[in-house]
């Protein structure tokens, strides 16, 4: 009759930091970032912090909540992690994972645990879950769980709650945690065409041992902030409990928690814009085109169009150079002056003669065309969005 009790025990998601952070990582290099959907619930606009300190706007595009899954797009150029086939892993398989527990203990530095799969079923029997022995804490929800080969096979997403256990059969069960088989992801990313042309191949390879393999999942992971997710109310006492030092004292640290989540969060939404005016400085739109500013240069024609063909410009792609017509019309408009673009000869789309191509002196906004190559300025434009 125990071991019924303690297979009952409900599911119990990892309450990320203030319900306001949680791991998370990307599964294409152009911005597709998988994690859980209790991460994302309630909130209203998100930043991803990868390792390196960048943070990146992000907005969901799917979500799972039967099977506690959520994809989000930020723009950008990362580096994803492989989905494997979750029908591939075996009783007592080696796994581990990479992600951000207990911000306000622990610190924002990414923390790798590793364990076994200790069973290919989750509580009663669900069989979308993994048991697995990887320790995890408040804030690891959503982060990949991942193999000896660094491909994911699971997402993190909960633990057995060991109190409600105990209080029921008198066991003191610890580190019993569970994450979601990579199939069932498999089978959301399958519903955005798109997404399924950008999925990196499986690695084929082991990894040398737990070093290569967070080396490999650090590059992908990220910090998920839902900056505008309901806040957790302060903790209230009950009927049953007595007011005494010990209480008041529990309530001090719990607000004291909250406005430190508060700070943290006004911070974060600060950053982010400070962030977003700095990158788009310069840029203007015209013509319904939003214009990069002046501040490349390049020897040919060539080299000027695969720069702006090739580069991720502020976490877009897509750019291309201006024909003839658009720019001579964007100097007539006169919109970039002010906005500190260096005014010289800058490259156009637009052939001229036999075998050149046009460049505008946007100090005066004539049009000239060479047959050899020649040192100019470039601006790419993209269709605006802004």
């Amino acid at each position: 009759m125990r071991f019924i009790i303690v297979v009952l025990v409900a599911l119990m998601p990892l309450p990320s930091f203030a319900e306001a952070t949680g791991s998370g990582f990307f599964i294409a290099d152009d911005g597709y970032f998988v994690t859980n959907f209790h991460v994302v619930e309630g909130g209203r606009s998100f930043l991803i912090r990868t390792v390196n300190g960048k943070e990146y706007p992000a907005w969901i595009v799917r979500t799972d909540q039967a099977n506690d899954l959520a994809i989000l797009k930020a723009d950008g150029k990362f580096t994803p992690l492989a989905i494997d086939d979750s029908l591939n892993v075996k009783r007592g398989a080696k796994v581990a994972t990479v992600g951000f527990p207990h911000l306000d203990f622990q610190g924002i530095e990414p923390k790798v645990t590793e364990g076994i799969v200790n069973s290919l079923s989750g509580i009663r029997d669900d069989a979308r879950y993994f048991q697995i022995s990887v320790q995890l804490g408040s804030g690891n929800s959503g982060g990949p769980l991942i193999n000896i080969y660094g491909n994911v096979v699971g997402i993190v997403s909960s633990k057995l709650k060991a109190e409600e256990v105990y209080k029921q059969s008198g066991d003191l069960i610890q580190n019993v945690n569970y994450a979601i088989k990579s199939n069932y992801l498999r089978e959301l990313v399958g519903s955005i065409p798109v997404l399924k042309d950008h999925l990196v191949s499986i690695n084929k390879k082991a990894m040398k041992g737990t070093e290569e393999l967070t080396g490999k999942a650090e590059k992908a992971i990220g910090l998920i902030v839902s900056i505008d997710a309901t806040e957790v109310q302060p903790v209230q006492p009950s009927s049953e409990t007595k007011a005494d030092k010990n209480e008041q004292t529990a309530l001090d640290v719990e607000k004291q928690k909250q406005d430190e989540i508060a700070q943290y969060k006004q911070k974060q939404d600060a950053e982010r814009q400070r962030l977003q005016a700095e990158t788009l400085k310069g840029f203007v739109s015209q013509g319904g085109l939003t214009w990069m500013p002046v501040n490349e240069s390049r020897g040919s024609y060539e080299q000027a169009n695969a720069y702006c063909a090739n580069t991720a410009i502020i976490g877009q792609t897509g750019w291309r150079l201006p024909t003839k017509d658009e720019l001579s019309s964007l100097y007539s408009s006169g919109a970039m002056n002010g906005h500190g673009w260096a005014l010289n000869y800058t490259w156009t789309s637009t052939v001229g003669g036999l075998f050149g191509h046009y460049y505008i002196d946007l100090r005066d906004g004539m049009a000239i065309w060479f047959n050899a190559g020649a040192n100019c300025s470039v601006t790419c434009v993209h269709k605006s969005w802004r």
